[in-house]
């Protein structure tokens, strides 16, 4: 909601949730180059607009902007995928960043974009994520934040779901529980 009247005070144009969208794609090169991209301010924004689980806000990052339809939970998925493939220590970085956005766009809970990301591919994502180690140059410290996120995620994915839900069923069938277990034990 909050980005659609942003969209239509003017707030936020259509043209500058456009540019989201290029700015996901400056943000891929940036990665591929090793560097840490200005997107991150961008998620920030996005993970603010959801904090205090409002469900119309945590909603409308699956269709934002009337006319153009932009769907910002799956370029953050897309660009979690991409990162979790070339790890490096801005790789690390702006996994988290994009891991937190995430995290409160399902929490409270938001069945809706539970069950988006579920069926995203984030869940593999998060499990690849979780298996690694050693990545030359990064800190291990901030390695284990962000492996905590994923978990995090992972929790928030499965916030109020019955035995029963696709997420759920997702979420059991993918996540190597050797790797939690492992985290667990750290």
């Amino acid at each position: 909601q909050l980005l659609a009247s942003a969209a239509k005070s003017g707030l936020l144009s259509l043209a500058e949730l456009a540019a989201l969208r290029e700015d996901y794609q400056h943000a891929v090169l940036l990665a591929e180059l090793g560097r840490v991209p200005p997107f991150l301010s961008s998620l920030r924004f996005l993970q603010l607009l959801c904090e205090g689980h409002h469900g119309g806000n945590q909603k409308t990052l699956t269709v934002a902007g009337e006319a153009s339809k932009i769907n910002l939970l799956q370029l953050c998925a897309d660009y979690l995928d991409m990162l979790s493939t070339r790890m490096r220590t801005s790789s690390v970085i702006a996994a988290s960043a994009v891991m937190e956005t995430l995290l409160e766009s399902v929490q409270g809970p938001c069945e809706g974009n539970q069950n988006f990301l579920a069926t995203s591919g984030i869940v593999e994502v998060l499990n690849r994520l979780l298996r690694q180690h050693d990545i030359d140059g990064c800190d291990n410290e901030v390695l284990t934040k962000m492996k905590r996120l994923a978990v995090n995620v992972f929790q928030g994915l499965l916030e109020g779901q019955d035995p029963s839900s696709l997420v759920l069923e997702r979420v059991q069938t993918t996540v190597h529980l050797d790797t939690l277990q492992g985290l667990a034990v750290s």
